[in-house]
């Protein structure tokens, strides 16, 4: 097993989630945490590949987040090479990583640099009208907390604090 100052040497993100969720002691588990944060932080390209969710403190692999048959809602963050937050988008497709890697593709991101994504967030669920309705209500209440700051296809130009986004699905979700 590597030490703390390996795993950070070497950016073994997988190896601080495998000793994190391994970790028999309390007082090592929020050590762990902070080196998955901070190599999360500084290399974007585990982002393509995890979920990092710093509310509940857990690291989810896309895979055993998202099933084929299933209608997905998610929030993502796109950056540019300077590990910039360009845009924050809400969105909806039954095949979200396909969906996220064609973003890139798209013309306001190729005019504004922007070469990578940062998931925060995808919610799975079985009914294609559920999905659809919580991607609206994301909108709608984004578009509220932040107004002036939307952009056409569901963009924000500004940074979007997860508690906002959190309390609308939640509020959603409950009804």
């Amino acid at each position: 097993m590597k030490s703390v100052e390996r795993v950070r040497a070497t950016n073994d993100f997988e190896e601080a989630c495998d000793r994190y969720n391994h970790c028999g002691s309390p007082r090592w588990r929020p050590v762990w945490w902070n080196v998955i944060c901070e190599l999360w932080d500084t290399h974007t390209k585990w982002a393509k590949y995890y979920i990092l969710d710093k509310v509940n403190k857990v690291v989810t692999k896309f895979k055993d987040v998202i099933k084929k048959k299933a209608f997905h809602v998610y929030w993502i963050s796109l950056i540019n090479y300077k590990k910039e937050i360009v845009f924050e988008k809400v969105g909806f497709s039954a095949d979200p990583q396909t969906r996220w890697n064609n973003i890139l593709n798209e013309n306001y991101c190729k005019n504004n640099f922007i070469y990578n994504y940062v998931v925060h967030k995808v919610w799975e669920l079985d009914e294609k009208d559920i999905a659809l309705g919580l991607e609206s209500a994301l909108r709608a209440g984004l578009i509220k907390a932040y107004r002036g700051h939307h952009v056409p296809t569901d963009r924000f130009d500004c940074p979007i604090d997860e508690q906002i986004v959190y309390e609308i699905a939640d509020a959603y979700l409950a009804a």
